[in-house]
């Protein structure tokens, strides 16, 4: 009996070690703290290269996004980690320190949390896959969050409702605790980048249409994760016509040209043959 490494079972089997690997990867990386960054940054990589089926090698693919992306991912997690902790500083005066009727100052801490995070979400991510400006990835950001709100809340709910969950009792926390400590970052960090692609591949066909490029037709029922290989086939199919157009092109050229010279050649051989005549 041969076993078929295309069977569903089997791609299973690899994906949970893949992702095994990939939350061992992120944990060491994440230990000297600092460096949260630069591993969310490699995490979210090798999760987009996973769901558009690039099949990356974990350790090789993460260590090569973590050491590329490393400066521009730590200077933008030192400055969010310390508005996180800003931010919940002040939401414990609020809520234990202060009288309780300033608690309506809570609101815009709320507020501007939620824009921290929705930009903490997207702006990782956004370095793996769309390397810019710090600027420019936190304006994008917040302006994807914005645009995608049901997303976003999406993003929000999931660690909340782990949590709760977690602290149940104690006996959850230590199963939630061993499944993090397994598998949890890069699971979540597969949800997550399963949700972001769809995002991304939609701004690039907006962007591809407002620069008035070629519109890539999608079957209907293709799913997103499918799209990027759909249109690195099409685009090879579209230069492989190109160049064998340019073939053709080239080799009618050379058969004129080549028609042309024996023309010229037959006529040049005539004139030499009136010549002989004439001058007998």
């Amino acid at each position: 009996m041969r076993l078929n490494p295309d069977n569903g079972f089997f791609r299973f089997l690899s994906l949970v070690s893949d992702l095994l690997m990939l939350n061992v990867l992120f944990i060491i990386t994440c230990l000297p703290i600092v460096t949260i960054g630069p591993a969310l940054t490699a995490l979210y990589s090798v999760s987009l290269d996973m769901i558009r089926k690039r099949y990356p090698t974990i350790s090789s693919s993460y260590f090569k996004a973590f050491k590329k992306h490393f400066k521009q991912s730590i200077l933008l997690w030192i400055p969010i980690s310390l508005l996180y902790m800003f931010f919940i500083t002040d939401l414990y005066v609020i809520y234990r320190v202060i009288d309780p009727v300033y608690n309506m100052f809570q609101i815009p801490v709320w507020i501007l949390l939620f824009l921290l995070f929705s930009i903490s979400m997207y702006a990782f991510p956004l370095i793996s896959a769309y390397p810019n400006k710090t600027k420019v990835i936190i304006k994008n950001s917040l302006l994807i969050s914005l645009a995608n709100v049901p997303t976003t809340i999406f993003y929000i709910v999931i660690p909340l409702a782990i949590a709760k969950v977690a602290v149940t009792d104690s006996t959850t926390l230590v199963f939630v605790f061993s499944l993090f400590l397994f598998w949890g970052f890069a699971t979540i960090a597969y949800v997550y980048a399963f949700f972001m692609n769809r995002i991304f591949i939609k701004i690039e066909d907006a962007e591809r249409e407002r620069a008035n490029l070629p519109t890539r037709h999608f079957p209907v029922d293709m799913p997103y994760d499918e799209r990027y290989l759909y249109t690195d086939d099409e685009e090879n199919i579209e230069d492989k016509a190109s160049a064998e157009d340019k073939d053709v092109i080239d080799d009618k050229d050379a058969i004129d040209n080549k028609k042309a010279a024996d023309d010229k050649n037959s006529a040049d051989s005539k004139i030499d043959s009136k010549t002989d005549s004439s001058c007998e």
